[in-house]
């Protein structure tokens, strides 16, 4: 066999190694998370506070792109 036939670890690119590079034993099965797990991306404004902040920021994103748009056509 060819250097290039076999994986990173030394194995064929078909089987699997026992171990990772590290030499330490690679887990033999990772682990499963569900879809409602694995979601990101929520967004918790329980607070007053923290929801006056999230508003701030989106006005302001907004507030700078529309003067981005007014520069760039003058």
């Amino acid at each position: 066999m060819d250097e290039r036939s076999q994986g990173r670890n030394g194995a064929d690119e078909g089987g699997f190694s026992e171990k990772t590079d590290g030499g330490l034993p690679m887990d033999p099965k990772p682990p499963v998370y569900d879809a409602d797990d694995a979601r990101q991306g929520e967004v918790i404004l329980k607070s007053r506070g923290r929801r006056s902040v999230f508003i701030a920021g989106m006005i302001g994103i907004a507030l700078i792109a529309l003067i981005i748009i007014i520069v760039s056509l003058r």
